[in-house]
């Protein structure tokens, strides 16, 4: 019970990580429709914003310090070059761009199905497999950044021309 005794409902964990998820995915969608890029050269790319009014998107720390772009470099530009139907722009910034846009989208109806699905308690096998699943699910995303920037430190250096 709280101060006013009446008794709060908890949110199972599940539920609380799929209205973070929901909250975080719907602001990725409505906030990639903003990033807009010059229509002449395509750089730099703006932020609009209605009532700021136009601020340049930042470089990337790692890359200003250390003069190489980090896994994630180009990200930015990718997503909203997609965001405007500019998917083949939009992958040569960064390959994984389309998949995270993609991510990011299916997220939103994954998230009320969860928020809408009744809480039941997992059998400890199931837990197990969820855990097991979940491994193999961040291996997997951590080998495709690793690739992705080896792609990029490929381009970066000359290596491939793409």
């Amino acid at each position: 019970m709280n101060v006013t005794g009446i008794e709060r409902s908890r949110l199972s964990p599940r539920k609380h990580n799929a209205i973070i998820m929901l909250v975080f995915s719907i602001a990725f969608v409505i906030g990639a429709r903003f990033i807009l890029s010059d229509p002449q050269s395509g750089e730099p790319l703006h932020l609009k914003i209605p009532v700021v009014g136009e601020l340049v998107t930042p470089s990337c720390p790692s890359k200003i310090v250390t003069g190489v772009p980090c896994p994630v470099c180009g990200i930015t530009h990718s997503i909203a070059y997609i965001s405007h139907g500019r998917l083949i722009k939009g992958f040569r910034y960064h390959p994984l761009g389309p998949l995270f846009a993609l991510s990011m989208l299916l997220a939103i109806p994954w998230s009320i199905g969860i928020l809408l699905s009744p809480d039941t308690e997992p059998s400890p096998e199931n837990k197990e497999i969820a855990r097991i699943k979940h491994r193999r699910l961040m291996i997997s995303i951590g080998v495709l950044i690793m690739a992705s920037w080896a792609i990029s430190l490929a381009r970066y250096y000359d290596l491939v021309n793409w």
